[in-house]
């Protein structure tokens, strides 16, 4: 769903980080970064803003590869509850809204995304890093207070 103007083959490695949709939104239609709501979903912007990549985008359990600016519809859908059939079909989606952004084999992608958001991207991505690998929500939460305090950045 993607907004953004394909990348021109050889334009050099980029670094794009990919964030996660969460279940809290607003109740109305909004540009994807306004749509987004709470504690998790700011504090990954933020950190993703303070890497400094050439693009943020959103993954979006529903619409796939969104554009900080893409507008999107309210909706309710967790892809890691969905059957692996749609998740097949979510990954093969996303990777093709990736190869019009980006260069999947050349580009750097940081994934601030949980397992199913990621497991079916990283075989065709080819250099990724996963920042909080290995940590549980509970974790995560506590390394971004830790970073940005107890309110919302």
């Amino acid at each position: 769903m993607s907004s953004e103007a394909p990348v021109e083959t050889g334009a050099g490695v980029r670094t794009l980080v990919l964030i996660s949709c969460v279940k809290d939104k607003l109740p109305h239609p909004a540009p994807a970064v306004e749509l987004y709501r709470g504690f998790f979903f700011t504090s990954s912007l933020r950190y993703a803003l303070s890497l400094g990549p050439d693009a943020i985008y959103i993954l979006s359990g529903k619409y796939g590869l969104l554009a900080l600016d893409d507008p999107v519809e309210p909706y309710d859908l967790n892809l890691g509850e969905q059957p692996q059939a749609y998740r097949d079909e979510w990954s093969a989606r996303v990777m093709a809204a990736l190869r019009r952004v980006s260069q999947p084999a050349v580009d750097h992608y940081i994934l601030l995304v949980e397992p199913p958001y990621r497991d079916g991207l990283i075989p065709h991505l080819g250099h990724v890093s996963i920042p909080f690998a290995g940590l549980n929500l509970a974790e995560q939460e506590e390394r971004y207070r830790a970073w940005y305090g107890s309110a919302h950045p």
